[in-house]
């Protein structure tokens, strides 16, 4: 078992929010999935690659009382200052070292009061990632949009 930094941040931040916040501050991301509610997020910190897995079960609020969703990435480099990032933009808890006994703090309540649940759209989105790949998701979508147009023709 590794030691993890941990976060829980605002339910209802989308996986194309937290990729696109990551994307923003570390350049180019990809997006893998190995279920529909459980994602991996992969870039580059500066020292090589590293790996946020995201998930979107309930286990964070059923595990530690916190309803969000779930992020970990392994302890070390800039673990904390990525993970303190996205709590500050999405708002949420932070648990800098899972093996101490600190546990989670807020940071931005604010921010992670605004909580929503996922659309039906969001979790279609998820599901084209997890069954497509992420590379495959814009395309999807314009072909969605193009069969609605069809149904309503």
């Amino acid at each position: 078992m590794g030691v993890d930094t941990k976060a829980i941040i605002r339910k209802g931040t989308t996986i194309e929010e937290i990729a696109n916040a990551i994307g923003d501050k570390y350049g180019e991301v990809k997006i893998e999935s190995s279920m529909p509610y459980f994602f991996q997020i992969i870039f580059n910190e500066g020292k090589g690659n590293r790996m946020l897995s995201v998930s979107f079960s309930n286990s964070c609020e059923k595990d530690n009382g916190i309803p969000g969703v779930w992020l970990s990435l392994g302890c070390y480099g800039k673990s904390v200052e990525i993970l303190r990032y996205l709590c500050e933009t999405f708002g949420g808890y932070l648990d800098e070292n899972d093996c101490d006994d600190k546990g989670f703090y807020p940071i931005n309540y604010h921010l992670y009061a605004k909580s929503k649940n996922h659309s039906k759209m969001d979790e279609f989105k998820h599901k084209v990632i997890h069954e497509l790949g992420h590379v495959n998701l814009n395309k999807t979508m314009a072909l969605f949009e193009e069969y609605k147009k069809i149904e309503t023709d």
